[in-house]
């Protein structure tokens, strides 16, 4: 996946992701549809984070680039390549890379998902590169950070099939905003359920099991309502890191 990474502007020292002294934060912004609504307003609370966002839908990929999107709510295009790098590829449950259909589809394109849509209509088809989350996690410098702040992960049926080659990735995570989309999509077990299930194993509360206070000042400008589960390794930690930053506004 190295060589891959390069190509969006990613540099590596010692076989790992080379990132500047001033950061001190990592977030994961996994489905960007053509704005990057998340990766944006992370940006504008934590000087000192950078995101990794992962697109695989070129033409959403090419407005985030050049920030032609048509929704308001955008990501700076003047941010990628310095506090933000947008890769164009998906993640899946993959045991080594590989190519994977996507379905584009007509009208919003951040509705386009490996697997086939009972609606909107399908555009077209597109070749996509997919890779696991621990394949790229595994290639960032995690010894000099407590842990991946947060992970969001909005991709339409698939985010189930991410959380399960995210093994290691999730040891180190603080934080998983996950979309439980199974209705929309032909053949996707991605329910509530089933997501629950999992993070419960992996040691992982859902929010509602948290202070509201925490809740509300973490979450005030956070622009997706999907469900968040809370690493317990982590969880303090995590409060005392964060608890003011949402305060503003």
């Amino acid at each position: 996946m190295e060589s891959y990474l390069k190509k969006f502007g990613i540099e590596f020292k010692n076989k790992k992701i080379k990132l500047p002294k001033w950061c001190k934060r990592l977030k994961i912004d996994i489905g960007l549809s053509e704005n990057a609504p998340q990766t944006k307003v992370w940006l504008e609370n934590q000087s000192d984070l950078i995101v990794f966002g992962f697109e695989p839908v070129k033409d959403n990929f090419k407005k985030i680039l050049r920030g032609t999107s048509k929704w308001t709510n955008k990501l700076n295009p003047a941010n990628i390549g310095k506090r933000v790098y947008i890769i164009n590829c998906a993640l899946g449950n993959v045991e080594a890379p590989l190519k994977k259909k996507i379905y584009v589809t007509t009208k919003d394109k951040g509705c386009s998902s490996i697997y086939r849509p009972k609606y909107p209509k399908i555009l077209k088809t597109e070749n996509v590169d997919v890779f696991s989350l621990d394949n790229f996690t595994e290639l960032l410098p995690l010894d000099d950070f407590e842990f991946i702040e947060h992970i969001k992960s909005d991709c339409q049926g698939s985010d189930f099939d991410i959380l399960k080659k995210a093994n290691s990735t999730l040891l180190k995570t603080a934080v998983y905003t996950i979309e439980t989309e199974d209705k929309q999509y032909y053949n996707t077990n991605n329910n509530i359920a089933s997501v629950s299930k999992f993070f419960k194993k992996k040691n992982f509360l859902r929010y509602s099991c948290v202070k509201k206070l925490f809740y509300f000042r973490y979450f005030k400008n956070f622009s997706v309502v999907d469900p968040t589960f809370y690493n317990k390794k982590f969880f303090h930690k995590f409060i005392k890191k964060n608890i003011f930053i949402y305060q503003k506004g």
